[in-house]
């Protein structure tokens, strides 16, 4: 199966998850600024997790992520120049990814 479908597949699967009755009362998914996502877990009674800031913009951590696994600083400018990989900083990318928050700074 191409990686695209199985993302497909996955991305179905995972929005009929967040729509089941089930996880709805038993708070697995939350949403903050819009976007919906996993609610923090586990959930202990004494120490409730809480999301601490929104959701990255599509593209906010691409370069600081490929140059944690070694991509040189030369590949990841011909990755963006050929539109392989965007960055937040590019105009409407937010935009461009459904569901996804559109903020500044």
């Amino acid at each position: 199966m191409p990686l695209l479908n199985l993302i497909l597949v996955f991305s179905e699967l995972l929005l009929e998850a967040m729509d089941h009755e089930h996880m709805a009362s038993r708070g697995v998914f939350t949403e903050l600024d819009g976007v919906r996502q996993p609610a923090p877990a586990p959930r202990l009674s004494r120490t409730p997790g809480a999301i601490q800031r929104p959701p990255a913009v599509p593209g906010e951590h691409t370069d600081e992520a490929l140059t944690d696994w070694g991509v040189a600083s030369s590949e990841i400018a011909a990755l963006h120049a050929a539109g392989v990989v965007a960055s937040a900083a590019e105009p409407g990318i937010a935009a461009r990814v459904p569901g996804s928050p559109s903020r500044s700074g």
